[in-house]
């Protein structure tokens, strides 16, 4: 029986339908910077809980007379200045003994961000699958596997942002289907979005179409986009367990985790304005850095001034594989560092940079961070705060149920949903000990 020829073209549909899937799995579940912070939850007798007298949480008001749960913990912002060389006999100028000080605490307040994630299968193969059992297996196991992992994958994402959620921003105004970013690095085919302002007014949802580059995809609409438009998670859109009449189109500005890059900043975080007396809570940016003249001294001007700052000492450099290759050459000699590969204590394979204090401090590589970006942080200095762990969310004490969505007669879709739920948010003891170096590749 005579056959077709195999084409590029063919190949290339054939890997596509065949092995994506698996090899986006395969990168896309390393979440490092998440698997380090679970391994330091703040239970009883972790260096969390001792640092910040225990997680506590609060009751505070929302907007509409609502209230929500906060978390709270302390920070040390300064040290005791009752000490001094004084002389044995009592004088006005020698022998007064010191004023008596304390160590500087003060309250960090913040809310838990909350993370959904959920999914939606055909009624028809739950209606005649033999049984709630074979259901499961035929039908829900691939859903219910795989979603959390998503959901894992995007908080691990968050946890590098600024709390904003933003995952592009437009640098070129247009009025067509093509759309031109700094970088499509988070954002995939078939996408829905929601183009809004900067800060998440005026949304407009779309679906991406196709990535044309590392700086343009495409819609199936057309709308108008300026430079100060920004591209957001689609949600808030339709019908659901939640929201069974459908809820206006909203962005997610603001939403998510207040991550590292609130924390190397200035700017307030966790309810403390970082200036004056509280400057010491300000991490430390170094952007920018040429690459022809960026070299391991870089590093440690890095870690020494966080040392000086607040007396920190890193422990762990999370980057990009294009810092971790740079370092790697460097360090280690050109095409002969993979020799020094090895584990590091939280499990990843790492590259070991000596520390001033002697330490190895292991850089590991996230997929999650933007290109030839690397965060030098002390991880004794950051927790997990979770106020209720990723599982199902249940409705009617159910974890799956009819689809809210209605139609044009008000009859259920046929169809099911479910949801996995969380609440945490990125706790820092001493936000000041932690770092983000960016190297300037073309510099």
């Amino acid at each position: 029986m005579g056959a077709s020829p195999a084409t590029l073209a063919s190949w290339n549909e054939t890997l596509r339908n065949v092995y994506l899937n698996g090899v986006r799995d395969a990168v896309y579940t390393d979440t490092p910077f998440l698997d380090i912070l679970q391994k330091k939850a703040p239970g009883p007798g972790s260096v969390a809980a001792k640092r910040t007298g225990g997680l506590k949480t609060a009751m505070v008001p929302g907007a509409n007379g609502s209230y929500g749960l906060c978390l709270e913990w302390n920070i040390h912002v300064g040290r005791n200045f009752g000490v001094g060389a004084r002389n044995a006999t009592s004088g006005q100028t020698t022998g007064w003994l010191p004023l008596p000080g304390s160590q500087t605490r003060i309250r960090a307040q913040i809310r838990p961000t909350y993370y959904w994630g959920g999914f939606k299968i055909d009624g028809a193969l739950l209606d005649t699958s033999k049984g709630a059992k074979a259901a499961a297996l035929e039908v829900i196991d691939g859903e219910m596997q795989g979603l959390p992992l998503d959901v894992r994958n995007q908080i691990n994402r968050d946890l590098y942002g600024d709390g904003t959620g933003i995952l592009a921003i437009v640098t070129a105004g247009s009025s067509g289907s093509t759309i031109t970013v700094d970088s499509t690095r988070h954002l995939e085919e078939g996408q829905p979005i929601v183009l809004a302002t900067a800060t998440g007014t005026s949304p407009v949802a779309a679906t991406i179409a196709t990535i044309v580059s590392a700086t343009q995809f495409t819609v199936g609409t057309t709308p108008t986009v300026t430079t100060s438009t920004r591209v957001f998670r689609g949600c808030g859109v339709g019908g659901g367990i939640h929201d069974p009449l459908g809820t206006p189109l909203a962005s997610e500005y603001g939403n998510a985790i207040k991550g590292l890059d609130l924390l190397v900043g200035t700017g307030a975080y966790a309810g403390i304005t970082r200036t004056g007396t509280n400057a010491k809570t300000a991490g430390g940016s170094y952007l920018a850095q040429a690459k022809s003249t960026w070299t391991v001294d870089n590093l440690f001007a890095i870690w020494l001034a966080a040392k000086q700052r607040c007396n920190a000492e890193p422990n762990v450099i999370l980057c990009d594989a294009n810092y971790y290759t740079n370092f790697g050459r460097i360090h280690y000699g050109y095409q002969q560092w993979p020799s020094a590969v090895k584990k590091s204590v939280f499990g990843y394979p790492a590259l070991h940079w000596l520390a001033p204090n002697g330490q190895e401090v292991p850089l590991i590589i996230d997929l999650a961070i933007a290109p030839w970006t690397g965060y030098m942080l002390d991880s004794e200095a950051l927790c997990l705060g979770v106020e209720r762990e990723l599982g199902p969310m249940n409705g009617d004490d159910q974890t799956i149920v009819r689809s809210g969505a209605l139609g044009p007669n008000g009859e259920h879709a046929n169809a099911y949903e479910s949801y996995w739920y969380t609440s945490c948010q990125l706790l820092a003891m001493n936000p000041g000990a932690q770092s983000k170096n960016t190297i300037n590749p073309s510099a």
